[in-house]
């Protein structure tokens, strides 16, 4: 299920984790989750 803004709920954890950790891992993995996301629509 995506949430308003197109996220589910993998991208919102790799963000969480991303702002929690600064590493930027997470960004690029929420990145790509967000694309992903977008292309099922």
């Amino acid at each position: 299920m995506h949430d308003k803004r197109g996220e589910d709920g993998a991208a919102r954890l790799a963000w969480e984790m991303f702002r929690r950790t600064g590493n930027i891992s997470y960004y690029m993995l929420y990145k790509e989750l967000l694309m992903e996301g977008k292309r099922r629509k």
